[in-house]
């Protein structure tokens, strides 16, 4: 376990996703989101003009349940919008509640990749939180888009990692 974990609790306003559903195995998630990201970027680019926080990509996974069908996960993908006004109806409109969210920064190898997760979860394990499993609860993924995309990247070539990970949480 990491002792370097540097957790934020911070009080996040809600706030509005246009996105597509990326499911696969896990082992294939990765190639999937990339997919979906470039249907999304086709639908709300980055000039949109209701597209918000144009710089950064969003995944989103639903707290309130592990969705796992026939051995596959799903995850949202997409980027924030002011609005549905413009937003094409191919695209899924998910609506973030406001709420409580340890949030971290995480950077690092794919190697450090593989134990972020656990390391977070006991972080609030030790600090007398746990994950909020209300349905319509996500954990989000904030990634960089600049100066690299990495939805670019295809998933078995990246190495290196910068998004921002909030997990819904609530005392225990």
């Amino acid at each position: 376990m990491s002792s370097d974990l540097d957790v934020v609790i911070q009080r996040i306003a809600a706030f509005k996703i246009a996105a597509l559903t990326a499911q696969a195995p896990f082992v294939e998630l990765g190639d999937e989101v990339r997919r979906q990201w470039q249907q999304v970027q086709q639908n709300v680019p980055e000039n949109h003009s209701g597209r918000l926080d144009a710089d950064t990509g969003y995944v989103l996974t639903p707290q309130w349940t592990v969705v796992e069908e026939n051995g596959s996960m799903a995850v949202k993908v997409g980027v924030k919008v002011s609005s549905w006004n413009e937003v094409p109806e191919s695209l899924e409109r998910i609506e973030v509640p406001e709420g409580e969210y340890a949030v971290t920064r995480f950077q690092g190898d794919r190697e450090r990749l593989n134990t972020i997760y656990d390391d977070l979860f006991a972080w609030l394990d030790r600090n007398g939180y746990e994950r909020n499993t209300t349905e319509g609860v996500y954990w989000i993924e904030s990634n960089r888009l600049k100066p690299v995309n990495p939805f670019d990247i295809p998933s078995a070539e990246i190495q290196k990692f910068d998004y921002d990970i909030a997990i819904a949480i609530v005392q225990k």
